[in-house]
């Protein structure tokens, strides 16, 4: 099993799980409001364990299940609302599962794609921002090479922000402005990292992996070194490059807040 903990301002750890049951993929508000995917759900027979479930902890400890089913719900995002967006399998298709993107407004679970089953996507990675604007990578395994899009949800509309140019762009983020920053893989890259404002892309970097975005316009991301076989993670501020840690073989896991 996995387990929450807390690193809050006072530089104290706290453990906020200790059972088990699997908890993975936390997400945290400025409030302290926790959101994460916790076991709680029938036998998944194919993984022989319980389905993953989203729930939402308040500072005062109060853990609150919003999921109930049989099928797994991963990866949530919480806004200051907070509302929490997530990713819900909805069954086997090419190279592994089709996906949809779900959405908790605070006071019902809405749907924002329905077209995992009909077209044979994975919509996932969702990210939220404080005006319930939502940005996910639409991936199609069916095509080959497989193919992705980035996608955005504002006002109830639902819209594209690549426009065919980019390889395989994925993973973005959003700040409360609405603008949107991702990674893609141009040819003879390592990838590169573009931003959408206001219906304009441009490029951050011709280097780097993983983006996340915060409302002061700062951009952290990681680079491969292949000469020496590591990940380094660096920030982008103002259209100044600052190298923030290094030493990393292996590429540290998708979270690493702006």
């Amino acid at each position: 099993t996995e387990e929450i903990f807390l690193l809050n301002v006072q530089g104290e750890l706290i453990r906020i799980t200790n059972d088990n049951i699997q908890d993975v993929g936390p997400d945290i508000n400025d409030d302290g409001v926790i959101t994460w995917a916790r076991g709680l759900g029938p036998i998944d027979p194919d993984r022989g364990e319980p389905t993953l479930e989203i729930v939402v902890r308040t500072p005062e400890g109060v853990v609150t299940r919003l999921t109930d089913n049989d099928v797994q719900d991963v990866g949530p995002r919480v806004n200051c609302a907070p509302q929490v967006v997530w990713t819900r399998d909805m069954g086997p298709g090419c190279l592994g599962v089709v996906m949809d993107i779900y959405f908790f407004d605070g006071s019902q679970i809405i749907p924002i794609t329905t077209d995992a089953i009909r077209e044979g996507v994975a919509n996932q990675i969702p990210a939220i921002n404080s005006r319930s604007e939502i940005t996910w990578t639409r991936f199609n395994f069916c095509d080959n090479p497989w193919t992705s899009k980035i996608m955005l949800f504002r006002d109830g509309v639902v819209s594209e922000l690549t426009d065919g140019s980019q390889i395989r762009p994925s993973e973005p983020d959003i700040d409360s402005a609405g603008a949107v920053v991702w990674s893609h893989f141009p040819p003879l890259s390592d990838g590169a990292i573009e931003i959408w404002e206001n219906g304009v892309v441009r490029e951050v970097t011709d280097w780097g992996l993983g983006p996340r975005l915060n409302d002061a316009g700062l951009v952290t991301f990681d680079r491969w070194h292949a000469d020496i076989g590591e990940w380094h993670q660096w920030l982008y501020r103002d259209g100044e490059f600052l190298k923030g840690s290094d030493g990393f073989p292996r590429r540290p896991r998708r979270g690493l807040s702006a």
